[in-house]
């Protein structure tokens, strides 16, 4: 599993990569479409047509795991802030004691 983890990772960089050239091209596309310069067609389809694939490989990424934010918005447990303070301080005192130890 860390052999196939490792080669999504670069398979992810490849296609935001290709994304962003294929951005490029489209943007290049734009000017030339504004421009009244022939081959706009021509860059709008060699950037649109790899953008439709690399997003359509994103639908079926894995998702990124999800992070607990209670620890940075206690708020969110039901707990107000002050109170998630004052337990923070105590477990920090407690563990300074028994460090002492």
């Amino acid at each position: 599993i860390r052999f196939l983890r490792r080669n999504l990772d670069y398979l992810i960089i490849l296609i935001s990569i290709i994304i962003n050239i294929s951005k490029a091209i489209i943007i290049l596309g734009i000017v030339f479409r504004v421009q009244n310069w022939p081959y706009s067609l021509i860059l709008f389809l060699l950037g649109g047509i790899p953008l439709i694939f690399c997003y359509i490989l994103y639908a079926f990424s894995i998702p990124e795991k999800d992070y607990d934010w209670t620890h940075v918005y206690p708020e969110l447990a039901g707990m107000d802030h002050d109170n998630y303070i004052e337990k923070r301080a105590d477990n920090i005192h407690n563990s300074q004691d028994e460090n002492k130890k």
